[in-house]
């Protein structure tokens, strides 16, 4: 116990971030309970809450002082590693790491499955740091191994013709990325050919917005166009294809044979 006028400076010259304690005499029943304060911020309550139940009674000779919405946090366990379908929202424990791992290998997946992959760090007491969550997609193959890992590939793609020069607009969706995209590649086939993978017909760096757009060039009318879209990120690593087509119409419309006009008085 300390004097009013001094607990304050004491407790900043010891260093404290916090303290609580009376500056009284503390009646009986006016102890706090060490136990149970102790277990709030054990259970990751806040300064706050773990005073609030630990008092048995609020008074004018109790304090704290501190941030009463700060957690005592403890030395780090480890890193809890977790797993799930991508449309299941139960997460599975597969593994822990220890405290300081900077990987971990993890073994057996069902062949040809995708799943979300997440770690969350944890204290010594098993509670975990939710606000610094890292997942992310992870997909195998037929033989149960990690595919490459890429970003994710576009959606809604569209192709619509003007008089023969055809735009293509399409949009990307970040969520549960592996890999950001640096750049998409378009590809191109007209009347059946098959499209040349070895090099794309035009490339559009990525943006920050929803939607991007190209023009794919200036066709004849009758033909069939193809067009085949893939996400790519700054290492190479290529996202599946979107696919689309298109009958260009580039005949104008015929001349009106004639005009009728009709005056009416109402």
């Amino acid at each position: 116990m300390a004097p009013a006028s001094t607990l304050i400076r004491d407790a900043i010259v010891a260093g404290y971030a916090a303290a609580v304690g009376h500056v009284g005499e503390p009646t009986a029943g006016q102890l706090i309970n060490p136990a149970a304060f102790v277990a709030a911020l054990r259970a990751g309550w806040t300064l706050g809450e773990a005073l609030a139940v630990a008092a048995p009674v609020i008074n004018s000779n109790l304090r704290m002082i501190g941030d009463p919405l700060a957690r005592i946090l403890l030395p780090l366990q480890g890193y809890n590693i977790y797993s799930r379908p991508v449309l299941d929202a139960v997460d599975e424990l597969i593994a822990v790491a220890p405290a300081g791992a900077t990987e971990y290998v993890a073994k057996d997946f069902d062949p040809g499955s995708s799943r979300i992959i997440s770690v969350r760090a944890a204290n010594r007491l098993g509670r975990e740091d939710d606000e610094a969550l890292h997942a992310r997609l992870a997909s195998f193959d037929d033989a149960g191994n990690l595919n490459a890992q890429m970003p994710n590939p576009v959606i809604d793609l569209q192709l619509t013709n003007l008089a023969g020069t055809v735009t293509a607009r399409w949009m990307y969706r970040a969520n549960s990325q592996v890999t950001a995209p640096d750049h998409y590649a378009v590809y191109t086939a007209v009347d059946g050919a098959a499209f040349d993978y070895g090099a794309p017909d035009y490339t559009l760096a990525h943006a920050s917005r929803y939607v991007h757009e190209i023009t794919v060039g200036n066709y004849s009318d009758g033909q069939q166009l193809r067009v085949a879209v893939e996400t790519v990120d700054a290492a190479g690593g290529a996202s599946p294809r979107r696919f689309a087509e298109i009958s260009i119409d580039a005949a104008a419309p015929d001349d009106p044979q004639s005009i009728d006009v009709e005056v009416t008085n109402e």
